[in-house]
């Protein structure tokens, strides 16, 4: 767990963060990923799964052309 989320944690087990302000305190301190990092994580999975299917491809195409 990172320091600002433990941090938060801790302050408000400690009642000196309001229940309301919770989010507001999440946001300040940007433990939440923004939205850049979230289309960040989309593209890189992306990237990884279509890496992975033409290895695939490449794999199933070479098999069956070899078995003529």
């Amino acid at each position: 767990m990172n320091n600002k989320r433990k941090q938060l944690i801790d302050w408000y087990s400690q009642s000196q963060i309001e229940k309301g302000d919770i989010e507001t305190a999440l946001l300040v301190a940007e433990v939440r990923p923004t939205h850049a990092a979230w289309l960040r994580l989309i593209d890189r999975l992306m990237l990884w799964g279509g890496l992975m299917a033409m290895s695939v491809a490449m794999m199933f195409s070479s098999h069956t052309t070899g078995m003529k």
